[in-house]
């Protein structure tokens, strides 16, 4: 069964591990979760390096390679997101999140070209759903 957006939005809002998250506004919300987004990041791309350094098959690696590309690049999208949003300027963090999503495509993009099995669809479902949860509290700025 698949959640909805406000099932991930509740969950999400249970478990932020972060000082103050239980009583905060909007704009530290959304930036609360484009956090949380770039920390899974961080946590992908360190299984794309240790997925390359056990992986032998050529085609695997290159397809690796291009996703731990895409992760550092959705990483300093994130990151000028959450500054955007910081300095209320949501146009702006609409523009990099919306980069961020469409990039994770790229990575599962790469192995379904190669005909080789995806090892990061887990990593890639948890970043999508919570750029999506980036992103729907971005709009919600303005």
């Amino acid at each position: 069964m698949m959640m909805s957006l406000v099932d991930y939005l509740n969950i999400t809002i249970e478990l932020l591990p972060y000082q103050g998250s239980r009583s905060v506004d909007q704009k530290s919300l959304t930036v609360i979760a484009a956090t949380l987004a770039k920390d899974k990041t961080t946590s992908a791309n360190a299984k794309v390096e240790s997925l390359l350094a056990r992986t032998s098959d050529p085609k695997t690696k290159q397809c690796l390679e291009s996703c731990g590309s895409v992760y550092e690049d959705l990483l300093s999208d994130l990151n000028t997101s959450i500054l955007a949003i910081k300095e209320d300027r949501p146009v702006n963090a609409k523009t990099y999140l919306s980069i961020a999503m469409d990039a994770l495509d790229t990575c599962e993009d790469g192995f379904k070209e190669l005909n080789v099995l995806l090892p990061l669809n887990k990593e890639d479902s948890d970043l999508t759903q919570m750029c999506t949860i980036a992103l729907a509290f971005t709009n919600m700025l303005g």
